[in-house]
């Protein structure tokens, strides 16, 4: 799973379901600024990128594949018209922690 340090903590991350109409860096402006949004408990948040903006809103917990955590979806207007995207955010626990 990949690991993404934003703002001095460490998150396992973000699985980012889009179609491919974001570049890499407005796409990791969007998955870093969803971060965030999660962290500060925001339940809404307008973002704008280079060739993008997009309002975000958090849902509630679901699952992908095997990996469980909180939802957020997020309707954007891009170059290539209006597209959707959504974002789960998990955040592991070490076993050996406990």
């Amino acid at each position: 799973m990949p690991r993404l340090e934003i703002d001095g903590t460490l998150c396992d991350y973000a699985f980012i379901e889009a179609d491919g109409c974001l570049s890499d860096a407005d796409r990791e402006h969007f998955v870093t600024e969803t971060i965030r949004m999660h962290k500060k408990g925001r339940s809404r948040v307008e973002l704008k990128g280079e060739d993008y903006e997009a309002i975000v809103t958090r849902g509630k917990y679901a699952v992908m594949g095997q990996f469980g955590g909180t939802a957020y979806a997020a309707d954007l207007e891009t170059n290539f018209g209006k597209r959707h995207a959504s974002i789960l955010i998990s955040k592991l626990i070490d076993a050996t922690l406990n």
